[in-house]
């Protein structure tokens, strides 16, 4: 499967913003069998991150695809969903991740300013879902692409480094920011899994 995902995003690279938006939802259909470990190997072949981006062209050439699929969102999050939960019932890890805030009840926002995507990730009591927009975001962390393609590593470092970029003011953040405090042992799970 991770060859499979390799290949979808080489594919994909190739294709024309339009063409993409066109593709994305039968390509994202093709592989939505694929596991966390699968995502990372095929992400690692390509690069790392920084691969991806060099193919892509660069920041400004990833915000003008973001722009270009921002309609398309919408009618993909449900096979996201799937995707995720799957992923999270299906690997230890991310399950002791997400079992770390299982009695958050929080709505965290992401606004992808430079692309203009905004979505939000729902905590409540033990369920998440991704959803569109940012309506009934407790709080909204707002991300031009810079800070978006940092996030990685800031993760990986913990907390201290979480803290770091938020209170540095690298990453900004609307609302009640204390809300999203109950978000941080996930977030520092997740910076480890990233890590292996």
């Amino acid at each position: 499967m991770a060859e499979n995902l390799k290949n979808m995003l080489e594919e994909g690279f190739k294709k024309s913003p339009a063409e993409l938006k066109e593709a994305l939802p039968g390509m994202l259909e093709s592989v939505k069998e694929a596991k966390l470990e699968d995502a990372m190997e095929a992400i690692g072949a390509l690069g790392g991150l920084t691969g991806i981006l060099d193919t892509i062209g660069g920041p400004d050439k990833l915000n003008e695809l973001g722009k270009e699929l921002k309609d398309v969102i919408p009618t993909l999050i449900p096979t996201i969903n799937e995707i995720v939960q799957a992923n999270i019932k299906g690997n230890e890890d991310l399950a002791a991740a997400f079992d770390k805030v299982k009695s958050a009840k929080v709505t965290s926002g992401m606004d992808l300013v430079d692309m203009g995507i905004a979505l939000k990730t729902k905590f409540d009591a033990g369920s998440f879902s991704i959803e569109n927009g940012l309506e009934g975001a407790d709080l909204t962390l707002v991300l031009p692409t810079a800070q978006l393609l940092e996030m990685p590593e800031i993760m990986s470092g913990g907390m201290s480094a979480m803290m770091k970029a938020f209170t540095g003011g690298k990453i900004k953040i609307k609302g009640a920011m204390m809300k999203g405090a109950a978000l941080m042992p996930l977030l520092g799970a997740l910076g480890k899994i990233g890590k292996k």
